[in-house]
C-alpha cells in the first residue's frame, strides 16, 4: 500500500489509524517494515538525477541527488506472496489431517462406546436403529436392501412371513405380477395343473358349471323381458 499510494511512514501510520477507526485493520508497522525489507533489501538499484529542492530559509535549487528504486518490485513481491501462500496452505493442509485423524479416533472410540453399551442393553441398539430409520426411511430401505444381497435366503423368509400374517397381500402381489406379466399366470397355471390333475378338472368343471349357471341366468332374464312386454302388449 505505501509504494502503491506513494507515501511515507508516518502517513501510513496516519492512514493506518483512520482506517482502524472506521473497523479496517492493517498489518503492525513493525510487519510491514520486515516484509518491506524482505522484498526490497537485496533488490535495490541507484542513479544520480536531478531534483528540484525546496528548504525553508534557503533558496530554491536544482542539483543532483542519488535516487533510489526497485526494479522488479511486483515480481518479487509476487514470488514472496507465492512462497507464504503455499506456507499457508502446507499448514492448512496439515492441520485438516490433525483434525481428520482426532476425528477418527474420536469416532471408533465412540463406536466402541456404543458396542459397549449395546452389549450391555440390546433394546438400546434396536431404539437407536430404529430412531434412525424414522429420521431418514430411505437408510432402512438400503439396509434392507443390502443385508438381501448378502442373504437372499432372508428376503424370501421375510416375504413369507408377511405373507403368514396378511394372506391378502400374497394374493395382491401375484395379481400385481399377472398384469405385468399376463403370460407368468398361464405358466403358473399349467405348472398347477401338472402337479394335480385334478385340480385341472375341478377348475373346468367349476368354470363350466358357472358357464351353464350364467346361460341360464341370462335365459331367465330374457324370459321375465318378453313376458313384460306381452303385458304391456295386451294392456294396449
Amino acid at each position: 500500500m505505501k509504494a502503491t499510494l506513494g507515501i511515507l511512514w508516518n502517513q501510513l501510520r496516519t492512514l493506518r489509524r483512520w482506517l482502524a477507526h472506521s473497523g479496517v485493520h492493517l498489518a503492525s508497522e513493525k510487519r510491514q517494515r520486515l516484509i518491506a525489507k524482505e522484498v526490497i533489501e537485496d533488490n535495490l538499484e541507484a542513479e544520480i538525477a536531478p531534483f528540484f529542492l525546496s528548504r525553508p530559509s534557503y533558496e530554491d535549487e536544482i542539483r543532483a541527488a542519488a535516487y533510489v528504486y526497485t526494479p522488479n518490485l511486483i515480481q518479487k513481491d509476487s514470488i514472496a506472496n507465492l512462497h507464504i501462500a503455499l506456507g499457508r496452505y502446507k499448514e492448512e493442509v496439515q492441520r485438516a489431517e490433525y483434525l481428520q485423524k482426532q476425528d477418527d479416533i474420536l469416532s471408533q472410540e465412540n463406536k466402541a462406546k456404543a458396542r459397549a453399551r449395546y452389549k450391555a442393553d440390546p433394546e438400546k441398539k434396536k431404539a437407536s436403529v430404529r430412531d434412525s430409520y424414522k429420521a431418514d426411511p430411505e437408510k432402512k430401505k438400503a439396509s434392507v436392501r443390502d443385508s438381501y444381497k448378502v442373504d437372499p435366503e432372508k428376503k424370501k423368509a421375510s416375504v413369507r412371513d408377511s405373507y403368514k400374517v396378511d394372506p391378502e397381500k400374497k394374493k395382491a402381489s401375484i395379481r400385481d405380477s399377472y398384469k405385468v406379466d399376463p403370460e407368468k399366470k398361464k405358466a403358473s397355471v399349467r405348472d398347477s395343473y401338472k402337479a394335480d390333475p385334478e385340480k385341472k378338472k375341478a377348475s373346468v368343471r367349476d368354470s363350466y358349471n358357472a358357464d351353464i349357471e350364467s346361460k341360464q341366468s341370462a335365459k331367465r332374464q330374457r324370459c321375465q323381458e318378453d313376458l313384460k312386454e306381452n303385458r304391456a302388449a295386451k294392456r294396449q
